[in-house]
């Protein structure tokens, strides 16, 4: 079907040629959707479906505890602002939080560099032309962007609010403020298991029953998770009280954590399904690229809404509002995605 629609002289015209944006445009079906590399065989020692496995948990448990050193570290530091604005005698707390603006930051321009290497490799390299093309032209990739983002960038405003509302009414010092992370660590545990369960209820059975199943049914998780975001922002937002004990506001930080990290597996695994592995670094580059930008910037500004007339409450009712707008993104994509997947302007799984 793709093929034809390729070839109709009813399809939509490219809004640029192939060579501009640097991107694999052969049909869809001639290029692995799901992830079937061209494998000298089903027995191809190299396919990693037909490791042992000892080695598939190494080769996972690798990027993993790397990717976990790297947030820890960043997080350990985020409970020691204060003593860094003591030590360096910081008045300003943005100058204090600099640190994790800029190492967020560089979570977003490195995919930048490293998607090229892993998608274009031996080919000429315009990636971010492609990576402003992906993000502006491609509504499928946008929204998805922005709904991830969003969340994200919420869990990083905790980097900036924590510290200030438990210092302030509840008079936390450093060490305390860094256990009030837990419950948000819980929700992300909480997260992997909703995710892990969804995906082999709705995917993999679906799959292995049917033979061939959607992209969309990768979006189960996140279905479930999107109203968790907005009832932690909006509990978060009215729980901070010197009446009401310092762990309740903490648990409102576990449904972000849990909403945020269900929404973040099922569009990541979505993105795979659909772009396949001729653009999907791309896309995921590009999803990143505007989730770590946000992330950087909200613990800048928080504070200074905290502080204004708006007050606490009502500047984490603000979020829990915008929040609570981006709550349809995964259910718009779960019934209309097949049509935006045919509408796009790079190869997908139109299926």
């Amino acid at each position: 079907m793709a093929d034809q629609d390729a070839s109709s002289p009813n399809a939509k015209p490219m809004l640029h040629s192939n060579e501009e944006l640097g991107l694999e445009m052969s049909p869809p079906e001639s290029e692995s959707l799901a992830g079937d590399l061209d494998w000298d065989g089903p027995d191809d020692p190299d396919n990693a479906r037909n490791w042992p496995l000892w080695q598939r948990i190494l080769h996972t448990a690798i990027p993993a505890v790397w990717s976990f050193g790297l947030c820890a570290g960043i997080s350990s530091l985020v409970a020691a602002i204060p003593l860094l604005q003591v030590h360096f005698d910081l008045n300003s707390r943005n100058v204090a939080l600099l640190p994790v603006t800029l190492y967020t930051a560089g979570f977003s321009f490195g995919p930048c560099i490293a998607s090229p290497i892993s998608e274009l490799y031996g080919r000429r390299c315009i990636y971010w032309t492609n990576l402003s093309l992906l993000i502006i032209f491609e509504p499928l990739s946008l929204l998805l962007g922005l709904y991830t983002a969003y969340s994200f960038a919420m869990i990083f405003s905790f980097f900036g609010s924590y510290p200030y509302i438990y210092s302030t009414i509840y008079h936390f010092n450093a060490r305390q403020v860094g256990l009030v992370y837990i419950p948000v660590i819980i929700g992300f545990l909480l997260a992997v298991i909703t995710f892990g369960y969804f995906d082999a209820i709705k995917y993999q059975r679906v799959a292995q029953s049917e033979g061939k199943i959607v992209p969309e049914n990768r979006l189960y998780a996140a279905l479930f998770g999107s109203p968790f975001v907005p009832i932690g922002l909006f509990w978060y937002a009215w729980a901070p009280r010197e009446s009401v004990h310092w762990i309740v506001p903490a648990i409102g930080g576990l449904w972000v954590g849990w909403g945020t990290l269900t929404g973040f597996l099922s569009v990541i695994a979505y993105i795979v399904d659909v772009y396949g592995s001729a653009n999907s670094a791309s896309v995921v580059a590009a999803n990143g690229l505007l989730r770590f930008l946000l992330g950087a910037a909200f613990p800048q500004f928080i504070i200074q809404l905290y502080q204004s007339r708006i007050g606490i409450h009502w500047t984490g009712s603000i979020f829990g509002f915008l929040s609570l707008a981006l709550v349809p993104v995964p259910w718009f994509f779960f019934y209309r995605g097949r049509h935006l997947r045919r509408k796009s302007h790079y190869p997908t799984n139109s299926d």
